[in-house]
């Protein structure tokens, strides 16, 4: 037990660790570029107004000041901290839906193998949301987002509804639900599902009012981000057609696409089921008692919320695909991050209605070849990433002394790049949208790579 908990500690520091060997890409030089001429909020409201919604959250104005003050591997590093605070929440809030899951003594490992989980099963998301300066804002995003449900289902599951506490959930409501589309719709589905249990199953006034001022609060915050002006903006930039009759269809392909990207995730959630002895989603008698409360929970109205309650985190995963079914095109793996982590969710929360079993010598050996397994991975991207910040290092040479002047520089191959990294090179056409903005950056005339005869 001693080393998986030694095994355990190295791999959340090599997650924060691997963010050191990141650097700037695509986006990201564009943004310093606009940032040395304007203000972070001016910068931030052009863009609500004239591109994206989620401008104005909180994850936003992160993202812009760190970009505007930190070097990348700085960036990186917030967001690769959010990451663990997210394995770190998913353990808290299933431990308050199933306080029996994970006793305290084992919560560095449990914390431990969801973060690697994460960071396994999400490999295809990777660049875009941990260790890219730019998009990883989505990992604060999703840490804002889970911190606020925590906090939520803490308070419901504690009887605190005082009026002091309504307002203070309220605002933090407010400010949460300036936050990305499809993860604002998956948490006021749990919302919507925990009124309609408080109020009609439980009969419970104060949860209800509790709960109603949260709601108001989310869709507060989330009007702001659904009615800006730059969504048409940005909209226009494709051949969107609003909601037609392909609605389901195209719902059911982005759910296909967020199960392909996250295969993995899911095959590590089987062998995790496997690891930790017995499991409700694997014994025969579940199904077949599942299937009977399910016809049974058809017949009442009580009986169907009860069911929608225990079923809460799957119904949300779902729901983050909803907002896609007019816009398939903008269902990307980066936005699979809330689809995936509300899955964990209800996979732990659902999978164990006894205690998470952590001491038989089959969990404590599959865990150590597991987290062995990770680290070596983690290593291997390490070194990778190391090579490409050398060769990085040799063009910036070449930039920084040739100020003003039209530069060529060699190509680095996309198969050097580790998968966990972002690289969008420059491209032989200097008037291409990078290629301007790292000139733009280095104070050149001109940059492209030069092309092979």
């Amino acid at each position: 037990m001693r080393l998986l908990k030694i095994l355990s500690v190295i791999s959340i520091a090599a997650i924060i660790l691997l963010s050191f060997f990141s650097w700037y890409s695509a986006d990201d030089l564009c943004y310093r570029n606009e940032l040395a001429r304007s203000s972070i909020f001016k910068m931030a409201w052009y863009q609500y107004m004239h591109w994206d919604g989620r401008s104005l959250s909180m994850a936003a104005f992160v993202q812009l000041f760190s970009l505007k003050y930190f070097p990348p591997e700085l960036v990186t590093f917030l967001w690769a901290c959010s990451f663990i605070g997210v394995a770190v929440l998913i353990l808290k809030i299933v431990r308050i839906e199933n306080p029996l899951f994970c006793n305290r003594q084992h919560a560095l490992i449990a914390t431990a193998i969801i973060a690697a989980t994460c960071w396994l099963g999400m490999w295809k998301s990777l660049p875009d949301i941990v260790y890219w300066p730019t998009g990883g804002s989505y990992s604060f995003m999703n840490l804002v987002g889970f911190f606020w449900l925590s906090v939520f289902l803490s308070d419901l599951n504690s009887n605190r509804f005082s009026p002091g506490r309504r307002w203070l959930l309220f605002i933090f409501s407010f400010v949460c639900g300036i936050n990305s589309h499809n993860f604002m719709t998956g948490l006021i589905v749990i919302v919507l599902i925990e009124w309609g249990y408080y109020r009609f199953v439980r009969n419970d006034k104060a949860a209800g009012l509790y709960i109603a001022c949260s709601l108001i609060g989310l869709l507060a915050g989330t009007s702001i981000v659904f009615f800006a002006p730059g969504n048409d903006v940005r909209l226009s930039a494709i051949s969107y057609q609003g909601l037609n009759s392909h609605f389901l269809f195209f719902y059911f392909l982005v759910l296909a696409k967020y199960c392909y990207w996250l295969l993995s995730l899911i095959a590590l959630l089987m062998m995790i089921a496997g690891l930790s002895g017995k499991n409700n989603f694997f014994q025969k008698e579940n199904f077949v008692s599942g299937a009977k409360e399910f016809l049974s929970f058809m017949r009442e109205k009580k009986s169907i919320l009860i069911m929608l309650h225990r079923h809460k985190f799957l119904l949300a995963a779902g729901a983050t695909a909803v907002i896609f079914s007019a816009t398939p095109f903008f269902a990307t793996p980066r936005t699979g991050i809330f689809f995936g982590t509300f899955l964990v969710i209800y996979f732990f929360q659902r999978g164990w209605k006894e205690e998470w079993k952590m001491d038989s010598a089959r969990f404590i050996y599959g865990s150590i070849f597991f987290l062995s397994i990770f680290l070596s991975i983690i290593f291997f991207q390490l070194f990778r990433a190391q090579e490409i910040r050398h060769q990085l290092a040799e063009r910036e040479q070449i930039y920084t002394s040739h100020k003003g002047m039209d530069v060529a520089v060699a190509p680095i191959s996309k198969a050097d790049i580790p998968f966990a990294f972002l690289f969008t090179d420059i491209r032989p056409d200097s008037s291409y949208w990078v290629n301007r903005c790292v000139a733009l950056h280095y104070e050149l005339k001109t940059v492209r790579i030069v092309t092979g005869n």
